[in-house]
């Protein structure tokens, strides 16, 4: 079902989703062939099965980003030569808290659960941000989940890891992430059975990985996030200089300071640039706050355990609500009417049955944390909830929502 001319129907790309790469690795290095992998023509002539495979996921490169960068930069043009790439469809919520969560578990958002940046966790009562394992008025802040004692990491986040299925056939993992994060509640559960490095600088984490490839005589897979053109998209747009410029440096690094330094010891090595999400470009300054433009949405809103408004969950992109059960289709009405123009508005269970999530059966984990009511605006809006100083938006670029250039990325597979 496709909701608008606008958005993408993710089950419209069939298996050519951010959710086959992870069993396409598996299959690579073990005798596993997962139901849930890319089709056999992602890799096009290369080798089906490997003694090391090195992923390196880039937060936020878009298809479109990706395109436009293969005919400026001869280093990409010179990846691209050497392997295959294809168009994706990431999943839905374009988000990076639901794909990485999916690369590190095999687990795709129907099951794990883990869908947006912010949502209702029924063990918490409150709105949290899983990735930082914060809630409440210090949802900005890492770890304030820490300060409940009922609540403990694996009781959120899914304990199934690809790192632990590797290690069961004598493969070894190593995760290189920055060091703000490398070791948090969030990677301490869902990075379990990898090795786990923190850099300080993008060109420390690659020499660094290119130290590890050198030197492991065995099996392995690796796995290398980069965030910082996801950040500039963010603060100057998805099309900006300076985001461009990230792109350039990153791609001129890795193969300086990784690719030149591995390519003797990559003789049984599979090589994969892909990313969790793109991005589009909005107005910070026309987005609409609904408690400000609809001040009766809060009456229609639930309250959680600490009696806070449940609001907002999602991003700016993809705003999911909790409604009061009866008061549902008055909510619906009420914004549909009111951001015509702007967003559509539907009921999250209507997404549900047609199978935008992955699946149309999904876990309990993700029922009991999804809002009923879901505003996805169309492309250069957004759409948010206004609290001075904690939820504003500033941003020229985002995403989360159903647009071509939120939810398609690229997957580049290479040999050397």
């Amino acid at each position: 079902m496709r909701l608008s001319d606008q958005f993408v129907d993710p089950s419209s790309y069939g298996r050519y989703n951010f959710s086959g790469i992870p069993g396409t690795i598996l299959s690579a290095l073990t005798p596993e062939v997962p139901e849930s992998s890319l089709p056999e023509d992602a890799l096009g002539g290369l080798k089906k099965k490997y003694e090391k495979v090195v992923l390196f996921l880039v937060d936020g490169l878009g298809w479109d980003t990706f395109k436009e960068m293969s005919t400026k930069s001869k280093h990409l043009e010179s990846l691209r030569s050497r392997g295959n790439a294809i168009r994706l469809a990431t999943q839905f919520p374009s988000t990076t808290a639901c794909n990485i969560t999916t690369m590190s578990t095999a687990l795709g958002v129907a099951r794990h659960g883990i869908y947006e940046w912010l949502y209702y966790e029924p063990k918490a009562g409150e709105i949290i941000a899983p990735l930082l394992y914060s809630f409440g008025p210090n949802i900005k802040e890492r770890d304030s989940l820490k300060a409940n004692e009922d609540i403990r990491p694996e009781d959120i986040y899914p304990c199934q890891t690809i790192y632990e299925m590797l290690k069961a056939h004598g493969v070894k993992s190593y995760a290189f992430q920055d060091k703000e994060y490398a070791f948090s509640p969030y990677t301490n559960v869902v990075f379990n059975g990898a090795w786990r490095y923190g850099y300080m600088t993008l060109a420390d984490g690659l020499a660094n990985l290119a130290g590890s490839v050198r030197e492991e005589p065995g099996k392995a897979y690796y796995y290398f996030y980069f965030d910082k053109l996801d950040s500039l998209s963010h603060v100057y747009g998805p099309s900006s200089k300076e985001m461009y410029a990230e792109l350039e440096a990153f791609l001129i690094l890795m193969e300086r300071i990784f690719l030149d330094r591995v390519k003797d010891a990559a003789s049984s090595t599979l090589f994969i640039l892909t990313a969790d999400h793109g991005q589009t470009s909005i107005d910070p300054g026309s987005c609409v706050y609904i408690n400000k433009a609809f001040p009766r949405i809060a009456n229609y809103i639930k309250k959680s355990r600490s009696g806070r408004l449940l609001a907002p969950a999602g991003s700016c992109r993809d705003m999911f609500l909790y409604i009061k059960d009866d008061m549902v289709d008055e909510a619906i009405r009420l914004l549909g009417d009111g951001l015509r123009d702007k967003a559509l508005v539907v009921n999250t269970e209507s997404l549900v049955e047609n199978g935008y999530f992955g699946e149309k059966r999904i876990s309990e984990k993700l029922a009991e944390r999804l809002g009923n009511v879901v505003v996805l605006p169309y492309e250069g809006h957004s759409v948010w909830w206004y609290e001075k100083n904690l939820f504003e938006i500033k941003f020229f670029g985002h995403h989360g929502g159903l647009t071509r250039q939120e939810m398609e990325i690229p997957f580049l597979a290479w040999e050397l």
